[in-house]
């Protein structure tokens, strides 16, 4: 099975436009020396050794001399509502760097990701109702090349140690 980008899906089938719709996606944690920036886009060259390719944009107060959303092969799930449950995506990273693979896998405290839809009329506004702000990624599993990545709006209280219903947390519960 072969597996594009969502830009690279979308460019297929719409051969007949020149606007492009993409993704960027940026993770931030405290462990992390600086933010993680990603596109779905490979818009221009980047870097010549090693060769990468991105997206220059001023999104989230990125510096587009210095702080390119660098381009991977990434598929994801756009968020929506089952069963009542929060919105979850999912990101499934082919291909990245060992270095990114290994920094984001090895987080076991929740990272937060932002996500964007933009075109490539404006990379630096994304279109009007498509931002996820402050998602929390919940699960990161790797096997060393892939990365996949679960990330949603989740109440604080899943992160925290386990509240038991004892008589202490709960006296109405219980009765001598």
């Amino acid at each position: 099975m072969t597996r594009l980008s969502a830009s690279g899906r979308q460019a297929a089938e719409a051969a007949h436009t020149e606007l492009i719709t993409f993704c960027l996606m940026q993770i931030t944690h405290t462990a992390l020396s600086s933010p993680v920036r990603i596109s779905t886009l490979a818009q221009e060259r980047l870097t010549d050794d090693p060769v990468t390719y991105g997206v220059r944009s001023t999104w989230l107060g990125a510096n587009p001399a210095t702080e390119p959303f660098v381009f991977l092969g990434i598929s994801y799930e756009w968020p929506g509502n089952f069963e009542g449950r929060p919105g979850e995506t999912r990101l499934t990273v082919d291909g990245g760097t060992p270095g990114l693979i290994a920094a984001l896998s090895t987080i076991h405290t929740p990272a937060t990701l932002q996500m964007a839809k933009f075109t490539t009329a404006d990379v630096n506004t994304p279109e009007p109702g498509q931002t996820l702000a402050d998602m929390r990624v919940r699960l990161a599993a790797s096997n060393g090349e892939t990365l996949q990545l679960t990330a949603g709006w989740y109440p604080s209280w899943l992160e925290g140690p386990a509240h038991f219903m004892d008589p202490q947390s709960t006296p109405g519960l219980h009765f001598q």
